[in-house]
């Protein structure tokens, strides 16, 4: 009977501790981990996932959006229509906007950018352009094509010329400057 008494009161208190454990932070390695990195690690690279919290705050940001699917990378991302416009919105660990990135016609890009490209890229093709909107709010650093800038409103123009393939960051004024190799 003791036996009994004592594995219920065993599992009473494990029922109790293990949700506030799972809550809290906690260290894993030498990395300290939240309970949205720990989820992350468990459904990394799970399409339509997301943390609920997330998902409240993008119905928040984005009241309209239709067709939502969500991806877990370096942050939640949410590809959505707003309107007729395709949008990917990117939320980071306090399930905060960090910015939108959408795919514009290669017009959007000034002929004086365009021209200054072809100038400095001989016989690269501008192949896509995607515009990237700050958050201004937030202050978390973002990551495109694997690689971290600073958060502000750009656009990335992936560029080939049939043997390399490269992406540049162009400001909205038009200074253009060497991003990523693809």
């Amino acid at each position: 009977m003791k036996k009994i008494i004592l594995a219920i009161q065993i599992a009473f208190v494990s029922a109790l501790l293990v949700p506030a454990y799972a809550g809290s932070n906690f260290i894993s390695g030498h990395k300290k981990m939240n309970k949205r990195d720990t989820d992350k690690a468990l459904h990394q690279r799970n399409e339509n996932w997301v943390n609920y919290q997330t998902a409240q705050q993008f119905s928040l940001d984005f009241p309209n959006a239709k067709n939502v699917s969500w991806f877990e990378g370096d942050f939640a991302e949410a590809t959505f229509q707003n309107g007729n416009i395709i949008q990917t919105a990117y939320y980071d660990n306090d399930n905060s906007l960090i910015g939108t990135t959408q795919i514009v016609p290669n017009s959007t890009l000034s002929q004086k950018t365009l021209k200054e490209i072809q100038k400095d890229y001989p016989g690269y093709a501008v192949n896509k352009v995607i515009l990237f909107k700050d958050n201004e709010n937030n202050d978390t650093g973002m990551i495109m094509y694997s690689t971290p800038f600073d958060n502000q409103n750009s656009y990335f123009a992936e560029i080939g010329n049939g043997a390399k393939n490269i992406v540049l960051q162009i400001g909205l004024r038009g200074n253009i400057s060497y991003f990523h190799e693809l």
